[in-house]
């Protein structure tokens, strides 16, 4: 990410690369487990089973949510849009694929969706040895073979659009525009059945006796199994409402805001207060007497209809973790949607800032301050309460990727606003990018007098006047991903050909660097701490020399890496956060890795290209393309050495690349594209 120069050190640097095995590094690394909330979304319950989807598949568990693990053989489903349950038949409604257990989530088989696929499927649910799939403008399907075969219902359906289906014994609920169609064939025929109350309807819920539907800010109930319908108003002040549960007299609703309950007879709609960062509620379910909920912190229960709840997400690890910084004694990671946790004694707690992603925190005496979508956050008693410091004229800005701060000054990186500046730690703001090619800052540093700022494909630029101007230094046209300093010396990682810049006079002067593309840097009173998606490297000498690259946690993707004085913490994309003694990674020697595969370059605006050997090809390689939250935006089969990646429609921004080989994933790279 940066030159460096002076007149007394050679200007060339390079990696000290030697050769040994790994195994031993991968060893040493220990996930700090107790970090949960991952957010969940639609959950249901079997006889003995509860699943729930996450944003890259689908948990469950056999003990009433005590403890959840992942379903192996639904690795590939990134977003779990519906699941349903009927006894021990199970489906998961997904994009792109949907799945089919018999036995109680043993194993499980893949759906061949309605017409061959040549149809967009908006939901598809099991009730009683049936398969029922709504589609957006292809009408009803029904299958009685578990999808070998689906037959086509039109019959008084006069909407194509299907926005949702229920059902319970042969009565199946569909939710058009028009209205509510009900069966009571499985599916055979249907009739509409709220004429008293027309539509739209975007959710419709049953239990076999009472029916409750949902659209456009108006609820509609059913007391005779859906023949006649009443309003049942006032309605609920939330948007959106994703499930029903009818528990006795009580009804509750899962909405994208809250939990809502109400007597069942008489509405009355109240908000259900579940826990600390419980912002969303997504589904409903019931088992062994026990309502469970799936919320934007993973899943809660409650034995007293919503009096209190009891937090069940041990094995709900938050996925995506992109800040991570040490802060007196405790560590804080910031998960995307979750929002903030640390790490203290052995244990996590929820420390805020919910829905957010925080991608970047500095520590400075009691303060410690966060960098993410909505601008820059401070906590003056470390991390319990939150404030927002950055309220600029016209909104927050938006995704601020880092900050820092030095005495009374306070300084952030933003992507759409530039550089964000506070010369009375952080009570007013400006917008200071005079002189600064762009408004796409990515990262940005203070050493000595000096501020020091890295762009997305503008290189890096130097304010000698406390952040008031700017002036070009180095990397002419290229994407800085990370910036650190350790005394006078500052460190910069791009994704072009020079790896690094590094400057030895406080950002005034650079040269390249030989060197691997970092992803991330940081810097403590003795180490730099460098990472790329698969390795971790130590400098010891200020960042002029490398040592050799040691392996992160075995199979998971690294997204940041931070230091204390003895411990080596790295957060993942996909696993939480992991730990490793510093003193044992240091004795660690001679490692390597050679994989077959890369994507070159890296970095691009409009094409790269993905280059494997003919010993990875035979793996049977698929790459997937995910956003940051996980979602899966491209699945591309490697079957030739050199295969185009072309960014089409992918919007700039970063991506994470998985690649499975055999039908498991082995490794992960970031790629930049802007």
């Amino acid at each position: 990410m940066k030159r460096f120069s002076t007149l007394h050190l050679i200007p060339f640097f390079f990696l000290t690369l030697l050769t040994a095995f790994s195994r031993d590094a991968n060893a040493q690394w220990q996930q700090l487990t107790g970090l949960k909330g991952e957010p969940c979304y639609y959950i249901r319950a079997t006889s003995t089973e509860l699943f729930t989807g996450i944003s890259a598949g689908v948990l469950s568990s056999s003990n009433n949510g005590n403890l959840w693990d992942k379903e192996p053989d639904l690795y590939l489903t990134a977003v779990t849009n519906r699941i349903s349950t009927s006894g021990d038949t199970i489906v998961v409604f997904a994009d792109p694929q949907s799945y089919l257990s018999l036995d109680n989530g043993v194993t499980w088989t893949e759906i061949d969706n309605p017409a061959g696929g040549a149809v967009f499927v908006t939901g598809m649910i099991t009730e009683d040895g049936m398969l029922y799939a709504g589609t957006d403008g292809d009408y009803f399907y029904r299958s009685s073979d578990w999808g070998a075969n689906w037959t086509q219902v039109i019959s008084n359906i006069t909407n194509s659009i299907i926005n949702f289906t229920a059902a319970f014994d042969n009565s199946v609920f569909v939710a058009t525009d028009d209205g509510i169609f009900r069966s009571t064939d499985a599916g055979v025929t249907f009739t509409l059945s709220s004429q008293t109350v027309p539509g739209p309807y975007s959710f419709v819920y049953s239990d076999g006796t009472t029916v409750f539907a949902y659209g456009a800010n108006n609820i509609v109930k059913s007391t005779d199994n859906g023949i006649s319908w009443i309003p049942f108003n006032s309605p609920i002040l939330y948007s959106e409402i994703t499930d029903f549960l009818v528990d006795g007299s009580t009804v509750f609703a899962a909405t994208y805001d809250k939990m809502m309950k109400s007597d069942i007879s008489t509405p009355g709609w109240a908000e259900v207060i579940i826990g600390p960062g419980v912002d969303f509620c997504f589904g409903l379910c019931m088992m062994n007497g026990e309502m469970f909920a799936s919320t934007s912190r993973g899943i809660f229960s409650t034995a007293n209809l919503g009096v209190s709840w009891t937090e069940k997400n041990e094995g709900i690890t938050p996925l995506s973790i992109e800040g991570l910084a040490v802060h007196g004694d405790a560590l804080f990671a910031g998960a995307s949607i979750y929002g903030i946790s640390t790490y203290q004694n052995n244990s996590w707690d929820f420390s805020g800032l919910g829905l957010l992603n925080s991608f970047d925190f500095h520590s400075q005496g009691s303060d410690i301050y966060a960098a993410n979508e909505l601008g820059i956050y401070k906590s003056a008693d470390t991390g319990t309460t939150w404030n927002v410091i950055t309220p600029l004229s016209g909104g927050l800005p938006s995704f601020c990727v880092k900050v820092t701060a030095a005495d009374s000054l306070v300084v952030g990186a933003s992507i759409q606003n530039g550089v964000l500046r506070s010369g009375d730690f952080g009570a007013t703001w400006t917008v200071q990018n005079n002189g600064l090619s762009g408004t796409q800052a990515s990262s940005i540093v203070i050493s000595g007098p000096n501020i020091i700022v890295g762009t997305y494909a503008n290189g890096i630029y130097l304010s000698t006047d406390a952040g008031f101007t700017w002036n070009f230094v180095a990397a002419s046209g290229e994407y800085i991903s990370d910036i650190t300093t350790s005394g006078n010396n500052v460190l910069a990682s791009t994704y072009g050909a020079a790896g690094c810049y590094l400057s030895t006079d406080n950002g005034v002067t650079w040269n390249p660097m030989a060197t691997v593309s970092f992803d991330d840097l940081s810097a403590t009173s003795a180490l730099v701490v460098a990472s790329t998606t698969s390795n971790v490297y130590l400098s010891e000498d200020a960042g002029l020399t490398f040592l050799s690259p040691i392996p992160g946690p075995v199979n998971v993707a690294i997204a940041n890496s931070v230091a204390s004085d003895t411990s080596l913490y790295v957060s993942t994309f996909s696993d939480g956060v992991w730990k490793a003694s510093i003193s044992e990674l240091l004795s660690v020697k001679n490692i390597s890795q050679q994989t077959g595969f890369s994507i070159a370059p890296n970095a691009f605006s409009e094409e790269a290209m993905i280059i494997a050997d003919d010993k990875f090809i035979a793996s049977q390689p698929v790459l997937t393309i995910t956003d940051v939250n996980g979602k899966i935006l491209r699945k591309i089969r490697i079957q030739q050495t050199h295969t185009r990646l072309q960014a089409n429609d992918l919007a700039p921004g970063i991506y994470l690349c998985s690649v499975l080989r055999n039908g498991r994933r082995t490794m992960s790279q970031k790629i930049v594209i802007y």
